[in-house]
């Protein structure tokens, strides 16, 4: 005998549409069903049909919570709606972000790198009890995913391009097996990259073209990670906690410069300075890799930072079309 099912009906998704606004508007950001503009003096932020309401809404309320804890955030000025659009309009910080400083200041670029290491830090000490955890909203989209219950994934990335060499990806990432309870996210992962002439010079329109100089032949790259990675086993017979997490920073910048010798050999002379963070330190740093145990170097109150090192390496490449 067969049981009878019931179907049950999804609501129909709301496509995604382009948001439209004036040509005159001062667009900060486009994305697909979302406008970020700045008006005067504040910055609105205008989502298309596909956002629920109560998403928008907490949206404004996170952000609020988020600068109760003392953060120099942009304020929530209010939550409008205009023209069938929902809105939300925070404060214009007038200024420079660092990766605009970084880039027009290279000499000072390892001051910059702690200055980002210190921020990141100030973020994750802050606590707000009525603020939703990442994680457990990670874990709701996971369970609630038609991914097998044995092991399931998810992972949320934000990757942006500012000009013609410089980029930006952030990554939200979580590998969850149901089965043994062994849990690894990283949230997040941030990665940031730049690279191009050391020295631009530009033109004026109405004068010609200089000849190429040797400065031209000076280029640079810089890239850095920072990751909050975090991996969890479950301990069913002394039923502990065994969360583990490792906090790490790597800033890499590289100079080369292209040579040719007697129009023949290519030389490329580089140098590479990396620059290295770590929040975590090791209990018993001379015991092997199998029995070492590390605790977390982030600790201000006992004047513990967590832990730096610095690394720098020089070579030089020759090659030729013959």
């Amino acid at each position: 005998m067969k049981k009878k099912t019931e179907s049950k009906k999804c609501a129909p998704k709301v496509a995604a549409q382009k948001v439209a606004v004036k040509k005159s508007a001062n667009i900060l950001l486009e994305r697909t069903d979302k406008v970020v503009t700045k008006d005067k003096n504040s910055v609105l932020k205008i989502f298309g049909p596909s956002y629920k309401v109560s998403a928008i809404l907490n949206e404004a309320m996170n952000e609020a919570r988020a600068a109760e804890t003392g953060l120099p955030v942009a304020k929530v000025l209010e939550v409008l709606k205009l023209r069938d659009h929902w809105c939300i309009r925070r404060e214009w910080i007038e200024g420079k972000t660092l990766a605009e400083t970084m880039a027009g200041d290279k000499k000072n670029l390892m001051r910059y790198l702690k200055e980002f290491v210190a921020i990141q830090c100030e973020i994750f000490s802050k606590t707000s009890e009525r603020m939703g955890n990442l994680a457990d909203k990670l874990d709701k989209q996971i369970s609630a995913s038609a991914l097998p219950k044995e092991t399931r994934y998810a992972q949320m990335t934000y990757s942006g391009k500012f000009g013609s060499n410089k980029s930006l990806t952030v990554k939200l990432l979580q590998n969850y097996n149901l089965t043994t309870g062994y849990k690894e996210r990283q949230i997040p992962d941030i990665q940031y990259r730049m690279s191009g002439q050391l020295f631009d010079f530009e033109d004026d329109d109405d004068e010609v073209a200089s000849e190429e100089s040797w400065l031209d032949k000076f280029n640079y790259s810089f890239s850095n990670r920072f990751n909050l990675y975090e991996v969890i086993a479950a301990d069913t017979v002394r039923n502990i906690d065994t969360a583990v997490w490792y906090t790490g920073y790597t800033g890499t910048y590289s100079v080369d410069y292209s040579a040719s010798l007697f129009d023949v050999i290519n030389l490329t002379p580089k140098a590479t300075f990396t620059g290295m963070w770590t929040g975590n330190r090791w209990i018993n740093p001379e015991d092997s890799a199998k029995y070492r145990k590390q605790r977390s170097g982030w600790n201000p109150e006992n004047d513990e930072y967590g832990e730096f090192f610095y690394n720098h390496n020089y070579s030089l490449t020759a090659d030729t079309k013959l």
